[in-house]
């Protein structure tokens, strides 16, 4: 889901903290079996691409209004920032998603602009070209919990690799976001830290 990519990244730019030690940090454990037949082929969004994770009803069906995501990242010039997403105003087609740059005691520090984006426009962050991507089994472990979850990895033109985390029971964006450089080393990372459900 390119939301981490867009709404994320750019929001987590605002606020920034000290760097978190390794052994706090998130942890991934991917298999070799390939999980693209386990999606939903009615996901597939434009020709050449995976199927998304969710569908847009299945996003809206676990986003319902008050429903919250908090996330923490590391790099890209944002060490140890938190956002949390809220799920607002719902209707059949779309919603808003309000996002709250939060300090390490989880206080409000400020909020970004929110327009409102349809479902579809959500569940399309989530479609990659199957050419440079492959999907696999995992297991997430996150402050949030351990998910069991389908990894896409994105190869980059230079080597590196994006690898997206959805947790099959939570539809939504991803439970851990990292990106590998092109000797597979970790240069950033966003994890989720909490999440609740709404109405």
């Amino acid at each position: 889901m390119r939301l981490t990519a867009t709404l994320l990244l750019a929001a987590l730019a605002a606020c920034a903290s000290t760097s978190v030690p390794p052994e706090e940090r998130p942890a991934l454990f991917a298999t070799d079996v390939d999980a693209e037949g386990q999606l939903d082929p009615t996901n597939v969004l434009t020709a050449g691409f995976h199927p998304t994770p969710f569908s847009a009803a299945e996003i809206r069906e676990a986003c319902t209004d008050g429903s919250y995501r908090t996330f923490r990242s590391q790099g890209m010039q944002m060490p140890g920032s938190y956002l949390r997403m809220t799920f607002t105003g719902g209707t059949d087609e779309s919603c808003t998603v309000l996002n709250t740059v939060l300090d390490e005691r989880m206080e409000p520090v400020s909020e970004l602009p929110a327009p409102p984006t349809t479902w579809s426009d959500l569940q399309a962050h989530g479609s990659y070209p199957a050419e440079v991507t492959t999907v696999v089994e995992a297991e997430a472990f996150v402050t949030a919990g351990e998910f069991d979850c389908w990894l896409y990895r994105v190869e980059e033109p230079d080597g590196g690799v994006w690898e997206y985390s959805f947790a099959r029971e939570l539809p939504g964006p991803p439970v851990l976001l990292r990106h590998l450089d092109a000797e597979g080393n970790v240069d950033s990372w966003m994890e989720l830290v909490a999440h609740g459900e709404g109405e």
